[in-house]
């Protein structure tokens, strides 16, 4: 019976010290919060007054906008250095033409487009170096 004793008082003294070890916090772990802003430009043919003029009608003016500023707004959590999810809102901004024409009288005539949207993606990064990270981003 003192020998049984004896072993749990030496294998509890071993073991304190693992107990006493506490959590260290890590910076690859955890939420995060991020933006983002850029141009944003369309491919679209916005040209509403060629379209009008092909058509037979006298354009009197057009003019139009296929640029803006695009921004991204974002959060995720980080589960480890290597994976991560993400869900964001994207804002890509408007684009408008405009044209007058004439048939009988001035009629203005107006097209625009906004592209927005929200997405959820799975994030796995490879530390690199220094805090260099190769990052793939794919929607779920």
């Amino acid at each position: 019976m003192k020998r049984l004793i004896a072993t749990a008082a030496l294998a509890g003294l071993v073991a304190s010290p693992a107990f006493a070890q506490s959590y260290q916090y890590s910076p690859a772990e955890g939420p995060y919060v991020g933006a983002g802003f850029g141009q944003a430009k369309t491919d679209a043919d916005l040209d509403l007054g060629g379209a009008l003029r092909s058509e037979g009608l006298t354009v009197i003016s057009d003019s139009n906008d296929d640029s803006d500023i695009g921004y991204k707004i974002y959060a995720g959590y980080q589960f480890n250095p290597n994976f991560a999810v993400e869900a964001s809102y994207v804002d890509f901004g408007k684009f408008e033409a405009n044209a007058t024409v004439v048939d009988g009288e001035p009629i203005g005539v107006s097209a625009d487009a906004s592209i927005d949207g929200f997405g959820f993606a799975l994030v796995g990064k490879l530390p690199i170096q220094s805090g260099f990270n190769v990052y793939v981003s794919g929607p779920v």
